[in-house]
């Protein structure tokens, strides 16, 4: 039944031939009772000459009749066969019927290819004397090559018009173009078109100045914004619930909360009832800057002011919870959102999903895609990477494997994410062979390896001083053209100096460069501590000018470990000038340095337990954070009775300290 309802070809060219028959037998059947009550001489002279003197045009009303659709003629290509017949027959046309017309093929055919026959028509329409061209047909054709993307072909037709003057292009021309320049953020764009209606004598109207603001709001700027807001008050327009919708979303765009919810308090002060789309955009606002709370609590006051919030609401509030790692109430949203007779989506369980993976409730995680699954709704790629990436993010190879085989079993496939979260994981459990094994399986399943992929697993080879095999997929890395970076570097001289092969770790550092890539900090640190730590203090030092000498700015971790070094062997001169180096270049020595300079002394021959109260006092008076390692260093060289002395004096809360210590998972002693 369904195949035989279906118009083939042949019967649509049939359906248009008789559409175009009836326009032409409708015509003539016009001309006919025009010649029974206008005269035949009247109505040969406008067959024959295309016009008629005014004396014969005069006498009856209905010969200047605008001519309307004949009925049934509903197809755009007829109506237009059936305006050009009226043309050529010099019979006038109604504005309404023209812009019907337009209307019909804009709607049926808004193609490249046709939009350039539309405005053809356009011009001949302007040019048939008979048919007076209105407004709103120029409009439509703008405004189809605005829709189009063709803006180019959309000023050209305005700026023509606007120079022919007939008709004049109106405020709906103008604000089609700076719509469009709205809508990809181009303020510029939006101003230039805005100033070119105003200096055409066409008076702005409220959609102008909204569009205008919109601009601006997508561009994020709150000044011009501002600016346009106050110069449509100025010219009298009182602003609408869209212009200052648009207001609010450049405040929020801005990360501007508290302006944001000042131009809604405004926009009710004013009588304007906020609606969903304002409401949206403050819970937006608050949800960039990490505000839970306020977003939730505008939430709950859009629901109290009668505004019901919809999915999007929802969800917004939902993710920044989960982003606060905060699983109870991203659940409590989810459910107070059912509550509510509102069906949650795939992106409200992903958040809620989410949420409870970054908080390593995995037994929430699997109820909550139980849930899903019983909802009509098929757990997607992100859900299982945001559970796969917490698993990894907490050293649970186990856990990261079996949600990465629960996703391949599902049917959904996993990508690059998936895979290189399983490798991370891998990795930090120091399991080279599981991390190369799954990169294999990546490979195997046509899945690209990335940067960060390949970066993973030489990471997991340093961690176990595997350098061939760091090496090995450095190499593969290069073979497959992914372009590695001075982490991928640092990862495989991370694994020589696991070795103790210095020379090897040396050798990539010098070839970084010559493959593209500028070594950086960190590279010059894991040169630096490991000469440090095998005792070759002198060439770490030449090694740190060797670096500022590249232009790069070492940090702490560049003196921390030459200075560890030299505590350790009780040299306090070098450790004291390794420290005034730091000082000297305003880096922030932390808690590890004052350990360090108070072993110094006690490592001395003879100890310096004077010496060490003395540069702890400083230390202290400097602002350097001093934690229970340091206090331990401090009881060591000093004696405990002279240890809770001092920090009594100094005021430092030594129970506190041992506690936050205690608190620590597997701290040691010192």
């Amino acid at each position: 039944m369904q195949e035989a309802s279906k118009l083939t070809p042949q019967r649509k060219d049939l359906i248009q031939w008789l559409q175009y028959a009836f326009a032409i037998v409708a015509s003539w059947l016009h001309i006919l009772m025009e010649t029974l009550l206008a005269g035949p001489v009247v109505c040969f002279r406008k067959i024959a000459c295309g016009s008629v003197p005014k004396s014969l045009n005069v006498p009856l009303k209905r010969a200047a009749a605008e001519a309307t659709f004949p009925p049934g003629l509903v197809n755009a290509d007829a109506q237009e066969a059936w305006l050009r017949q009226m043309m050529a027959a010099q019979k006038p046309v109604g504005t309404q019927t023209i812009q019907a017309v337009f209307t019909s093929l804009v709607k049926e055919n808004a193609t490249e290819e046709a939009l350039p026959k539309l405005e053809m028509l356009l011009w001949d329409v302007a040019s048939s004397g008979s048919t007076p061209l209105s407004t709103h047909a120029c409009h439509t054709v703008i405004d189809a090559y605005a829709k189009a993307g063709k803006m180019d072909k959309a000023e050209d037709l305005l700026i023509q018009l606007d120079k022919i003057g007939a008709p004049t292009p109106d405020a709906a021309c103008y604000n089609t173009l700076i719509d469009s320049c709205a809508k990809i953020g181009d303020v510029m764009g939006a101003e230039r078109w805005m100033e070119r209606l105003t200096s055409s004598c066409v008076e702005p109207n409220v959609v102008s100045f909204s569009s205008v603001i919109d601009a601006c709001a997508k561009a994020g700027d709150i000044v011009k914004a501002e600016k346009w807001m106050s110069k449509m008050t100025t010219s009298g327009i009182e602003a609408n619930v869209i212009s200052y919708t648009a207001m609010i979303a450049a405040c929020a765009k801005a990360g501007e909360v508290k302006m944001a919810e000042n131009w809604l308090q405004k926009m009710q002060g004013h009588g304007v009832k906020p609606d969903l789309v304002c409401f949206n955009n403050i819970i937006d606002a608050c949800a960039k800057a990490g505000d839970v709370r306020s977003a939730e609590a505008w939430l709950k006051k859009m629901m109290q002011l009668g505004v019901e919030a919809d999915t999007i609401s929802y969800n917004t509030v939902i993710a920044t919870c989960a982003r606060k790692r905060d699983c109870m109430r991203a659940e409590y949203w989810l459910a107070v959102m059912q509550d509510r007779n509102m069906c949650p989506n795939i992106v409200s369980y992903s958040a809620v999903i989410n949420a409870c993976a970054k908080s390593n409730e995995l037994d929430r995680v699997e109820y909550w895609m139980a849930e899903m699954e019983k909802n009509g709704l098929k757990a997607n790629t992100i859900c299982y990477n945001s559970v796969i990436n917490a698993c990894a993010k907490a050293g649970n190879m186990e856990s990261a494997e079996a949600w990465l085989n629960k996703m391949l079993k599902a049917g959904v496939k996993g990508d690059v994410i998936s895979y290189t979260a399983v490798i991370d994981a891998c990795a930090k459990a120091g399991n080279t062979f599981r991390a190369e094994a799954w990169l294999c399986k990546m490979l195997n399943n046509g899945i690209e390896a990335n940067v960060v992929t390949y970066g993973a697993l030489i990471h997991a080879c340093a961690r176990v001083g595997d350098v061939v095999r760091a090496e090995h997929w450095l190499e593969k890395m290069h073979a497959c053209n992914v372009q590695a970076n001075a982490v991928t570097y640092n990862a495989v001289m991370s694994a020589c100096t696991k070795k103790g092969d210095l020379e090897r770790a040396q050798k990539w550092l010098e070839v970084m460069p010559s493959a593209g890539i500028c070594p950086d900090v960190v590279s010059y640190n894991t040169i630096i501590t490991a000469l440090a730590k095998s005792g070759n203090l002198d060439e770490a030092e030449e090694w740190l000018h060797r670096m500022e000498k590249a232009g790069i700015t070492p940090n702490v971790v560049s003196f921390l470990c030459m200075i560890q070094s030299h505590s350790c062997q009780g040299r306090v001169r070098d450790v004291e000038r390794l420290f005034s180096m730091v000082l000297q270049r305003r880096l922030r020595p932390d808690a590890r340095f004052v350990s360090a300079i108070l072993l110094a002394h006690g490592n001395c021959k003879p100890r310096q337990p004077a010496q060490a109260i003395r540069a702890f006092q400083q230390l202290v008076a400097k602002g350097i954070p001093v934690d229970h390692v340091a206090l331990q260093a401090l009881s060591w060289t000093v004696g405990k009775k002279m240890s809770m002395q001092l920090c009594s004096e100094l005021g430092i809360d030594t129970e506190g300290l041992a506690m936050e210590r205690a608190s620590k998972p597997g701290h040691k002693k010192f």
